[in-house]
């Protein structure tokens, strides 16, 4: 076994050699910022991070009370670990092609042998959305929720089959991760896993563990509270809808064709766009697409229903990129924080690979050939996994000047929607003063806190800081607790003082959603801890 994941190791280094190089790739999205944010709230004390206080040209943004954390969790490994932030971005990208190969392998020893498993593992590692995942787009978060998919398919596989309590808790704990992660991705997943529950339950007629699946369904909403309860609660307080309807993001913008998905090998490192004109690839690759044709012939052929399920499901994925899809699309409203039907290549990639690790293992099929395949599908994508521009830069120089600003300015995901329109220029360092007259001078800035002393000359005076409001701003004036309000305007933190020296605290607090939420994941987290403690002290 060890040996194997040796092997599989080294298969897999190809896809991201180019990244133990210094510096960093050009990307879509500005993960390596919001991993410095991250990093930069870890800093001060505050954990799990909900604000991003540079994001949005500098008038900050509530981006981790709406945006999974977990993968910049493990990136603040490497950071507490001596790495530089876009050493430790890379890092976690590493991490997701490596872990989800294994954890492929590792499911796929279920139904088949080594050999086999070792195929679809190569198979969903080298697809060419896990590239174009993270050397084009550079989106850390569903890159990071491939990890998820063989482990979530193995516990929920072992806890109807064994009815064992210590995989209804594995089930229920990679789920929750899978949601910290990337929620997108879990609602894709989620969805087509029902059918393979439902199959699997019925085929083997372990209605018992149905009981166990539900409580498995609940802790995972328990672990995750921390995160489900500010966004269902908050969410409604900023402009999500803009990133789900609005010109650019209307789903029906961006469906595949078949020949992008079965056909053509373009390759290109720019955006998803109107008709076929797309600077990205939607390849399901050359050899996956072969392979899957043979997969579904054999399961038939051979009457395999788990094949014919796999087959189905991943077939399934790849109808939902497509225009034919449209009406699945408009009758189920959520889908449309999708926003890219084409995201679904993340789940047809895994459904891909397993049906034809499960389907190949129902016939003889010689050893060199399985090796053929896999080298075959090495080679025909191995292109695929290379950066387009590579920066030689450190951490001083990425987080400085032009770059650090282009990455303020990156995203616009979680605007307050007391803000009206999002700023276009940087924030200014100092407060001004809206009325009235007063001095006031910034003391202190940290994620979560800014401290400032203000002299007011006038009977009253309106200061206006340079930070958009949202619910959890509140001030401490001489030590005393005052509210502060969004400039009707702007939309910045407002707040009213009368005459005399003052200092002024800024400080972004837990509202009762992130409280509440806060205690149930932390009080979860210690029951699970205590169960497989008292487990093991038992066996």
């Amino acid at each position: 076994m060890k040996k194997n994941i040796l092997i599989l190791i080294l298969l897999m280094l190809p896809s991201f050699g180019l990244m133990l190089k210094p510096g960093i790739f050009t990307m879509h999205d500005a993960h390596p910022f919001r991993m410095q944010q991250f990093t930069g709230s870890v800093a001060d004390g505050v954990f799990p991070a909900r604000w991003a206080p540079d994001a949005e040209n500098g008038y900050g943004e509530p981006v981790f009370n709406f945006y999974g954390q977990f993968p910049y969790w493990v990136g603040e490994i490497f950071v507490l670990l001596g790495f530089s932030v876009i050493d430790a971005t890379k890092g976690v990208f590493i991490f997701s092609l490596v872990a989800s190969g294994v954890g492929m392998y590792w499911l796929m020893r279920r139904f088949c042998s080594q050999t086999y498993s070792m195929l679809a593992s190569v198979l969903y590692v080298y697809a060419p959305y896990r590239s174009v995942d993270i050397w084009v787009r550079g989106a850390l978060n569903e890159a990071f929720a491939f990890v998820f998919f063989p482990l979530i398919l193995y516990f929920l596989d072992e806890a109807i089959i064994t009815s064992k309590p210590r995989h209804f808790v594995g089930l229920g704990l990679t789920t929750a991760l899978l949601l910290i992660t990337h929620n997108l991705s879990f609602v894709m997943f989620s969805q087509v896993l029902v059918v393979w529950a439902v199959y699997r339950i019925f085929t083997t007629k372990r209605f018992s563990s149905v009981p166990g699946l539900m409580v498995a369904a609940l802790l995972s909403i328990l672990l995750s509270a921390f995160y489900i309860l500010p966004v269902a609660i908050e969410t409604s307080l900023v402009s999500l809808e803009t990133a789900t309807q609005d010109g650019y993001y209307n789903f029906q913008l961006h469906y595949t064709t078949l020949k992008q998905l079965f056909v053509t090998r373009f390759w290109g490192y720019g955006a998803s766009v109107w008709s076929t004109g797309d600077g990205m690839s939607f390849s399901v690759g050359t050899v996956q697409g072969i392979l899957l044709g043979l997969a579904g012939l054999i399961a038939i052929y051979k009457r395999s229903l788990v094949s014919l399920v796999l087959v189905g499901i991943g077939i399934f994925c790849l109808f939902l990129t497509h225009g034919k899809s449209d009406i699945i699309w408009r009758h189920l409203p959520y889908l449309t924080y999708i926003q890219f039907p084409w995201r679904y290549l993340s789940p047809a990639a895994f459904f891909i690979a397993a049906s034809i690790g499960a389907s190949f293992s129902l016939i003889r099929i010689p050893k060199i050939i399985l090796i053929a395949f896999l080298v075959l599908a090495i080679a025909t994508n191995i292109a695929y996994f290379r950066p387009d521009i590579w920066r030689d830069t450190t951490d001083a120089e990425y987080f400085s000047g032009a770059s650090l600003h282009g990455q303020m300015d990156a995203h616009k995901d979680f605007w307050p929607k007391t803000a009206g329109d999002p700023p276009r220029v940087l924030a200014p360092k100092d407060p001004w003063v809206e009325s009235g007259l007063a001095a006031v001078t910034q003391v202190t800035r940290a994620t979560a806190a800014q401290t400032y002393a203000v002299v007011v000359e006038s009977d009253q005076a309106s200061i206006v800081f340079p930070t958009v409001y949202f619910p959890g701003w509140t001030a401490l004036v001489d030590g005393v607790q005052q509210e502060v309000y969004p400039h009707p305007d702007s939309g910045l933190i407002t707040i009213d003082l009368s005459s005399d020296n003052r200092n002024v605290i800024l400080r972004f607090i837990d509202t009762w959603p992130r409280v509440l939420g806060n205690i149930i994941s932390a009080a979860a987290l210690l029951g699970i801890i205590s169960f497989l403690t008292l487990r093991h002290a038992k066996n």
